[in-house]
């Protein structure tokens, strides 16, 4: 090892020895009873954190010591996060789209009728009063003949369900 590769690494050892006494003196002032602002305010605190910034102008460019490459590290890792969350959102997003391509698409054609009788389109659209119901196209209310227990099949009971605004009506039979 050369010259200057040993004072290198002498400086990068001294660096992690004064910041490892800086945290137990930290830790010896929380003990004593000593809030944060305080603790940082501290002589003590305060001449060794100098210190250590001083050995750490010390170090080379590109010693994982340093301030800068502490900080590159750190946004070097959160941008390979990002970057690994983001292929797993794409994959994602290709094995749905493929589950879908491969999913059975139902063809389906509704007849909705109009459950009291009415007259008029578009603009004139109303319902008739009374309210009767559309036995026309519903089927609801055309006895089977005669009465019993046919014309009750015929004629089961409607619960008739409104939406909160008033724009859907459903029968439910």
């Amino acid at each position: 090892m050369s010259a200057e590769g040993a004072a290198a690494a002498a400086a990068s050892q001294a660096v992690a020895a004064l910041g490892s006494e800086i945290r137990e003196l930290k830790q010896s002032l929380v003990k004593a009873g000593f809030s944060s602002s305080d603790i940082n305010r501290h002589p003590d605190v305060v001449a060794k954190v100098k210190a250590l910034q001083d050995l750490k102008t010390s170090l080379s460019e590109d010693d994982p010591g340093r301030d800068e490459a502490f900080f590159a590290r750190q946004r070097a890792e959160k941008e390979a996060r990002v970057r690994s969350e983001k292929a797993l959102a794409k994959d994602q997003q290709r094995e749905l789209q493929a589950a879908e391509a491969k999913a059975p698409r139902p063809l389906v054609q509704r007849k909705i009728f109009h459950l009291f009788e009415y007259t008029g389109s578009g603009p004139s659209f109303h319902y008739e009063p009374p309210p009767r119901l559309n036995a026309a196209q519903c089927g609801f209310g055309m006895p089977g003949g005669g009465g019993g227990a046919a014309a009750a099949a015929a004629c089961p009971a409607v619960y008739v369900t409104e939406k909160w605004d008033g724009t859907t009506m459903q029968a439910v039979v």
